[in-house]
């Protein structure tokens, strides 16, 4: 009786460390964020510098974040700034 009460425990204990172990490299694959679309960036009245914009969405969220940095003028933009939250 021992026996069986002992390989029942040891038997649930390999299986739910075996489903964790899993279920936490998918939880690593993901992404964190969702992209919601390419950044837009407007020419600044200096017409030097540009002003870009994205929208990011966190995993497991439903309120999507706005980013901004401003970048030199080029094609593609270059020399950006850290980016920033913005607010709507």
């Amino acid at each position: 009786m021992n026996r069986l009460i002992l390989l029942i425990v040891t038997v649930s204990i390999l299986a739910v460390s075996i489903y964790s172990s899993t279920s936490l490299y998918v939880a690593a694959a993901m992404p964190k964020t969702r992209p919601n679309g390419e950044a837009k960036c407007d020419t600044n009245d200096d017409g030097e510098t540009v002003s870009c914009c994205k929208r990011v969405t966190p995993r497991g969220s439903y309120i999507s974040e706005r980013y901004g940095t401003t970048c030199k003028d080029t094609e593609p933009p270059s020399n950006c700034s850290p980016r920033e939250i913005l607010m709507d």
